[in-house]
């Protein structure tokens, strides 16, 4: 026996004015959250983009910087090519004009030479107490220090004495090389050598009369040191040498303006000798 089925209720208004409610109602919740996200998204982006504009000038800045380096490195290579292509010493003394007075042609000649000469001081080594010898061969005497060394015969322009030669006593030697960046090596390779007693600048009249005096100074204080502390000269600097009961590096200063620097714990003391 079979009974007939029940027919389906159709919604009414009010039902299906709620379940549309239900589904905007949803449908707004989902878009919130994603205009939320959005949002968020947003701001971070917002920050990396401050972060990298942060970025970048710094970098300006930096670029910047660098410009103006370059700027005037190319400044000071312009100057040094113009100063490079002037005429040399004989042609600058030799060129007169008829209104010029002689004076100030011989003043300028001076300073020319003295410029020259300075020039020179800063590419040469000079050697204190090395024997002097009737024959000797001061090229091969130095290189066969230099020579292991990465130094050749295109590093070194000259090796001779210099001044005039007086019995028992030996001339200075002077080491005059084509670079001035190998004058402080080649100072240190030769002054640590047995070849010398020491080594250093090629000085100038007052800066001579400045190392006697800080010479003198130096011997006075070894020789009224207690303690047995030496001190030693080096480049118009007197030097505390460093000994096996202090800690540390020594300490060096100069007589004249106080200041302070290191010392390497093999330096040779210098004493000057009584003339």
């Amino acid at each position: 026996m079979s009974s007939s089925a029940k027919p389906v209720k159709a919604p009414t208004l009010t039902e299906r004015m709620t379940a549309l409610e239900r589904l905007l109602e949803a449908s707004m919740a989902s878009t919130t959250r994603s205009i939320t996200e959005l949002r968020e998204e947003i701001d971070t982006k917002s920050d990396q983009v401050a972060f990298l504009s942060a970025e970048l000038e710094k970098r300006d800045n930096i670029i910047n910087s660098l410009t103006a380096d370059l700027k005037k490195l190319m400044n000071l290579f312009s100057s040094s090519r113009d100063r490079a292509d002037a005429k040399t010493y004989a042609e600058a003394a030799a060129t007169t004009k008829p209104d010029v007075n002689p004076l100030i042609c011989e003043l300028r000649s001076r300073k020319i030479a003295r410029d020259r000469e300075i020039h020179k001081k800063d590419f040469t080594v000079v050697l204190i107490g090395m024997p002097e010898e009737a024959e000797e061969d001061l090229n091969n005497k130095c290189m066969k220090i230099l020579g292991p060394e990465g130094f050749g015969a295109s590093d070194v322009d000259s090796i001779f004495r210099h001044g005039e030669l007086h019995p028992g006593k030996e001339r200075i030697v002077k080491v005059r090389l084509h670079r001035k960046e190998h004058q402080d090596r080649v100072k240190r390779l030769l002054g640590r050598s047995a070849i010398c007693k020491f080594a250093r600048d090629d000085l100038t009249i007052d800066e001579l009369s400045m190392d006697r005096q800080l010479r003198r100074q130096c011997r006075e204080m070894n020789e009224n040191s207690t303690d047995g502390t030496k001190f030693v000269v080096r480049d118009l600097m007197i030097y505390k040498k460093k000994t096996s009961h202090t800690s540390g590096s020594g300490m060096v200063f100069n007589v004249s303006d106080g200041k302070t620097a290191t010392l390497n714990a093999n330096e040779n003391v210098v004493q000057e000798k009584k003339q």
